[in-house]
């Protein structure tokens, strides 16, 4: 039973197997539940014309959970690990904080706006790449087949991101499509930079960090 901040006046009794009762006890608590503070993100809300990642923070006994489907998050919605690159076009996420009693905080919203300022498009994006693998002898043709595979490779966009100094890239995912349809996401991903749309993989070295690998 969760109460709310406030003074409750709880009556208890007993009642034996015969149906007799014992007097009532009456006693009165006052609760006082501390309400944690809502998450800080780092990212306000507004239009943006480049990519950035959306980072939240909360007391250390919390944990963060959001949605991005305008509805209030709670304990069942996806909890917040790390940073969550800016979608395109217009997003909207809502987070809170929930201490390990159980107690939601306020929720912070933000909603943004993300369009970025070029002529590659998430269409020509995933073109690329499939060129770029059928240049390389990995793909035999547009539709993603393979040698000796009875299945084919499939390309899905995933996100936007700031590579450093490389400049901004899209982030497609590959997915390896069985002859039932059934579509299972591979280890390889793939980069196509915003400005000049050239494709590579995406890699990542002993410490973490993103290394681009050429195609």
């Amino acid at each position: 039973m969760f109460l709310e901040t406030g003074i409750y006046t709880v009556k208890a009794c007993f009642v034996n197997d015969y149906g007799i009762k014992s007097d009532v006890v009456s006693n009165t608590y006052k609760i006082d539940v501390l309400i944690p503070a809502p998450p800080e993100v780092s990212v306000y809300s507004g239009d943006y014309y480049e990519p950035y990642s959306i980072e939240a923070q909360a007391a250390e006994d919390c944990r963060i959970y959001y949605t991005t489907d305008g509805t209030v998050p709670t304990e069942d919605s996806t909890v917040y690990t790390s940073a969550i690159p800016m979608p395109l076009g217009e997003s909207v996420y809502k987070f809170v904080a929930i201490s390990e009693e159980g107690v939601a905080s306020d929720v912070t919203a933000r909603s943004y706006n993300l369009t970025l300022n070029t002529e590659i498009t998430v269409d020509v994006a995933i073109s690329n790449v499939i060129y770029a693998l059928i240049n390389a002898d990995v793909l035999l043709d547009t539709e993603g087949k393979m040698r000796g595979m009875n299945g084919r490779n499939v390309y899905k966009f995933n996100s936007v991101i700031r590579i450093g100094e490389n400049g901004d890239y899209y982030v497609i995912y590959e997915y390896y499509e069985d002859a039932t349809g059934i579509q299972t996401r591979t280890e390889r991903i793939y980069g196509v930079n915003v400005q000049d749309g050239t494709a590579c993989r995406i890699t990542y070295n002993e410490q973490g960090q993103i290394v681009l690998v050429d195609i």
